[in-house]
Formats: C-alpha cells, structure tokens, sequence
C-alpha cells in the first residue's frame, strides 16, 4: 500500500496528505 513506502516516514507532511487519501478512499468506499 502507499502508506508502506518509504519516503513517507522521511516526510511526515507528505505522509499525513497519503493518510487523508487513504481515509478519503475508504469513505468513498462505504457509500
């Protein structure tokens, strides 16, 4: 998944703009 790729622990910005994603994707998901 994207939140296992690397640069993210190096950039935390980035990796809290992957998260909202994620979450994003899994809200649009339930509907």
């Amino acid at each position: 998944m994207i939140s296992e790729l690397p640069f993210k622990s190096t950039i935390p910005e980035l990796g809290k703009i992957i998260d909202g994603i994620e979450k994003a994707g899994e809200k649009i998901l339930e509907v």
